[in-house]
């Protein structure tokens, strides 16, 4: 009788074999130079003995197994042979559980419990492709496929190939799975029964905008409730792998046929989660941000502020006194405006961030040659350092328009498929906030501001001109009233102020608005009113001098109307001319203009 884990064992020790039943290994509880360790394998048991005196349990603990392990048998059920395990572990390689399979296709899991021993349950704990770790590693040139079950990952990686699975088996993928699969070739391998092809379609309909290219192959020579491991059987000289890859670069054109396009989420299968924050009430995780204003409003400056918060731990300017610090964490920066050693790293040291917890991409090395990073090209790259940089928090894109293609801009759909969606599941996927700047635009109707629901607007303070104001512009993730934030910037330290302020920024913007039309209504009133000193003027004149002002007929005339000037016509169907209420007697010059309004058309 096999048991799984005496490999398990052995691949971590450095033992000797005694004989096919018995090893002698370094204990891993105490210093051992001597090779002290027993290990005898009889029977599917396997025993552990110290002869220093290191209990069973502390062995197991070192060894990532539980005592229950040994026996190779289900502790409820000694009859129940264990035939396989299988280790999931994350991105860093770190084991999030363990799946035990038995003889009579009973399945059991157990995951770490934070102190060297293990608990019997999955709550809470995360769900992850099989193999993560080779996955991430593998090149994206190289075809990845996707079968059901663990063994036959096993199998293929064995052959040198790059494979995975979704816990659960078919009918369990989830579509946090999706972003692994970025820019990666694809093949899909279903068992020949109804819900491998059905498993196989579901995940053609949920990675065919995440794949490069994506494959279905339907494998001849496959017994009845076999898998690929049957397949590979059959070719007892060698050629299986060559088979597969082979098949996988087939046409793409010879691929079945989606049976719908769409991918349906029965909501009944969606557990419901509170909103995480990484900023409370402000800048969620798990979403997109963004921070728009003016050119020289200091948003290159706030976005340096969030990341030295988030790489200290040190609590947000509103927070409470008793909250407690939260722990540091890491930021991506992504940034082309300001030179790093002599503008942003200042600027990070004097706001005390911790600059070991913050990475720049600075380009994208292609061939010999160094370009700017493009979310058309290179979300898979983005998506990498996410994975290879261990508690990312924070992803600041600063600002955002220096990074999409024109093509991106100015085509909505496009702007949606390839940055918004992609960079949505990222965050999702990751639990990050992401925090985008840019400049803002009057258009509210435009596809980021509808696309993204949270939105801060950066402007002046208008009665305080080095006063900048930090005002929810659109939040669908907290309340509307949600206080503005005000702040100064002086030798490159943010001061924020310690009131909250309570203005809505919709409000604020057309005050903003009235006070620029007031201030262009006067002052078109006052050179009206100069003009008319020297008595009533003909309509045509007063439109020709205003155009070389550069005021607009429709101002001009709300101008007029503001200042009481009458606008009044010439004798019978004669032309109009305008004038003050105190120049009721008096009639225009004929064809008066003064000489600085003079121009080539008049000469003529």
């Amino acid at each position: 009788m096999h048991n799984p884990f005496i490999t398990h064992i052995l691949q971590q020790l450095e033992h000797t074999p005694k004989s096919k039943a018995l090893f002698q290994a370094k204990c891993p509880c105490h210093d051992d130079y001597d090779q002290s360790l027993r290990i005898d394998y009889k029977n599917g048991q396997i025993t552990l003995t110290c002869p220093v005196g290191c209990q069973t349990d502390d062995l197991c603990r070192r060894l990532g197994l539980t005592p229950n392990d040994l026996p190779g048998k289900d502790p409820e059920y000694p009859h129940n042979r264990l035939i396989s395990f299988h280790d999931y572990r994350d991105e860093f390689d770190t084991l999030l559980y363990r799946v035990l399979k038995y003889e009579s296709d009973t399945i059991k899991h157990y995951r770490p419990d934070g102190h060297c021993g293990f608990i019997y349950n999955l709550d809470g704990v995360r769900r992850v492709p099989y193999k993560l770790p080779n996955l991430i590693k593998q090149p994206l040139d190289q075809w990845c496929f996707i079968v059901e079950t663990e063994r036959e990952v096993d199998r293929l990686i064995t052959m040198k190939l790059s494979a995975t699975c979704n816990p659960g088996g078919p009918g369990h993928w989830h579509y946090s799975y999706n972003p692994y699969f970025m820019n990666r070739k694809v093949a899909i391998l279903p068992r020949p029964h109804e819900p491998g092809r059905h498993h196989a379609q579901e995940l053609s309909r949920q990675l065919s905008t995440f794949a490069r290219k994506l494959r279905i192959i339907n494998l001849n020579r496959i017994p009845e409730g076999g898998d690929v491991c049957d397949w590979i059987m059959n070719f007892k000289h060698g050629g299986a792998k060559e088979t597969l890859l082979k098949k996988a670069k087939i046409s793409l054109e010879d691929a079945p046929a989606l049976e719908t396009p769409i991918n349906l989420i029965n909501l009944d299968n969606v557990s419901s989660e509170p909103l995480q924050w990484l900023w409370p009430q402000r800048f969620p995780t798990g979403k997109i941000s963004l921070i728009v204003g003016d050119t020289g409003l200091g948003k290159s400056f706030l976005t340096l502020n969030l990341a030295a918060h988030v790489s200290t731990g040190k609590k947000f300017p509103d927070e409470p006194d008793e909250q407690e610090q939260r722990e540091p964490a890491n930021v991506i920066l992504l940034t082309n405006e300001d030179e790093t050693h002599d503008t942003i790293r200042p600027r990070l040291d004097a706001m005390h961030a911790n600059c070991l917890r913050i990475t720049l991409i600075q380009s994208v090395k292609k061939s010999d040659n160094h370009r700017l990073f493009n979310f058309a090209k290179d979300m898979n790259i983005l998506q990498n350092v996410v994975q290879n940089t261990q508690d990312v928090k924070l992803v600041i894109i600063d600002p955002l328009d220096a990074y999409l293609s024109p093509h991106m801009i100015n085509h909505p759909q496009s702007l949606l498929d390839k940055f918004i969606t992609p960079l949505k599941l990222l965050a999702a996927t990751y639990q990050l906030a992401v925090i985008c700047t840019t400049h803002y635009r009057c258009d509210h109707s435009h596809t980021l501001y509808r696309a993204i629901r949270n939105t801060w607007l950066l402007t002046k303070d208008h009665q305080t001109p080095q006063r900048r104001l930090l005002l929810p512009l659109k939040s669908n993730f907290s309340p509307q009233n949600n206080n503005a934030l005000a702040f100064q910037i002086n030798n490159n330290i943010i001061q924020w102020d310690p009131d909250q302020l309570n203005i809505i920024a919709s409000d604020f913007i057309q005050n903003q608005q009235n006070k620029r039309h007031s201030t262009r209504t006067n002052e078109i009133k006052n050179w009206l009113l100069e003009i008319l000193s020297d008595g009533p003027q003909w309509s045509k004149d007063i439109k020709i001098m205003a155009r070389e002002e550069g005021f607009a007929w429709s101002t001009l005339n709300i101008a007029r109307r503001a200042a009481g000037i009458i606008s009044e016509r010439y004798e019978y169907q004669g032309e109009t001319f305008w004038r003050t209420p105190q120049q009721e007697d008096q009639k225009p010059k004929k064809g008066y203009i003064p000489p600085e309004y003079w121009t080539n058309e008049l000469i003529r």
